[in-house]
């Protein structure tokens, strides 16, 4: 004899309704990065060009610093000098953002 319980599904879920249902760890996941990809996005419209080239990717820690990977050691520099300008913008974003950080990207 089978017993079937209340409430739990009798096959696998679809993956995209594990993604949406928010309480997940997979959606939490998925918040969160999408959050990173809204960030990295909005710097690259929003800088200008000459310093958004510089940026390869962002990404935001819980404790609000941000990484900017930066594909060389120059770029590192150039960005750094415009530290405060990337930091003004990012904040208009994520207001609690409070320093940041730049990495080359390993290779």
């Amino acid at each position: 004899m089978v017993t079937k319980y209340k409430n739990i599904p009798s096959g696998p879920r679809p993956l995209s309704e594990l993604i949406s249902k928010n309480q997940t760890n997979l959606g939490k996941l998925a918040i969160e990065a999408k959050r990173r990809e809204n960030l990295n996005n909005y710097l690259l419209r929003k800088l200008p060009s000459s310093i958004s080239k510089g940026i390869s990717h962002c990404n935001i820690n819980p404790e609000d610093t941000i990484t900017i990977l930066t594909p060389s050691t120059e770029w590192a520099s150039k960005l750094r000098f415009n530290h405060s300008k990337i930091l003004e913008i990012s904040k208009k974003k994520e207001p609690k953002v409070k320093r940041i950080k730049f990495r080359v990207k390993e290779t």
